[in-house]
């Protein structure tokens, strides 16, 4: 099965070093992408029950290879526009995998300091589930409804369906998202899930481990990263895209062979929080 699909556009990062703000509140504004945001059960298709997020060469065969270009092609195909971009954390830790099912992709490795990302991972395991997607609707809520709708976003990510004997795995995620509404925020994992999470956690402080969880994202990507063509991957650091967003945004568009003149930069970098 071929890919329609022309380089496709992956925005990696550690979890909370801003590629929220790169995909959604920047790069998605350009006429010609379609962004697709964490779509979980796409990736792991054939690999829901692995415990950890990292995914290699050897955790793909044909058919997971056309699942998920077919659901990607098909949401391209859908929104009408020409370049599909997605962005999801985990991703540091599947490049090699995801090269390998779109060996014409380009990526944007998006770094932030590590202090800083520690500092604010912290806050997101302490929160609840969605804080960061949706503030204002989450403070406004009650908290059962607050759930219904945290459980209603998590099923609608799950598109295409899993295959019927991986669902299990899905409602475990649901349950965790139960347990974390009625014991508290520390009663689950958040983040991208590095191998020994779990133990990390119960043999560190939560700040120790937002760090050990920033360095392996960030090392992995930048690890697969000097194994592939410096025209399809490119580190932007996140103080650069504060400090000089028209700069950098235009050389990311460069990067990423996107069309752009100086009224579209404009409304590009319209949003870039400072």
């Amino acid at each position: 099965m071929n890919t329609k699909l022309i380089k496709p556009i992956f925005i990696v990062g550690a979890a909370r070093s801003g590629t929220t703000m790169l995909a959604e509140s920047v790069l998605s504004k350009h006429p010609d992408i379609a962004y697709l945001s964490e779509p979980t059960p796409i990736w792991k298709f054939g690999n829901a029950y692995k415990t950890h997020d990292i995914l290699t060469v050897n955790n793909t065969n044909q058919e997971s290879i056309n699942h998920i270009i077919h659901a990607f092609n098909s949401f391209a195909i859908s929104s009408g526009k020409k370049r599909l971009m997605e962005k999801h954390p985990s991703n540091c830790l599947r490049i090699p995998f995801i090269d390998h099912v779109f060996p014409d992709a380009k990526f944007v490795h998006l770094i932030r300091d590590g202090r800083d990302v520690a500092l604010s991972a912290k806050v997101e395991w302490t929160g609840m589930p969605g804080d960061a997607i949706d503030r204002r609707d989450l403070r406004a809520s009650p908290k059962l409804l607050r759930l219904v709708k945290t459980i209603r976003r998590e099923i609608d990510k799950l598109k295409p369906r899993p295959r019927i004997y991986e669902i299990p795995a899905y409602i475990s995620r649901l349950v965790d998202l139960v347990r974390r509404q009625i014991f508290g925020p520390d009663s689950v994992l958040w983040g991208p899930r590095i191998p020994g999470l779990k133990e990390i956690r119960s043999a560190y402080s939560l700040l120790e481990t937002c760090a050990i969880q920033w360095e392996f994202c960030t090392r992995s990507a930048q690890s697969a990263g000097l194994m592939m063509p410096t025209d399809r991957f490119i580190e932007i650091r996140y103080e650069d895209l504060l400090q000089e967003p028209r700069l950098v945004v235009q050389k990311i568009c460069e990067f990423l062979e996107l069309n752009l003149n100086h009224e579209l930069l404009e409304i590009l970098v319209t949003d870039i929080s400072r």
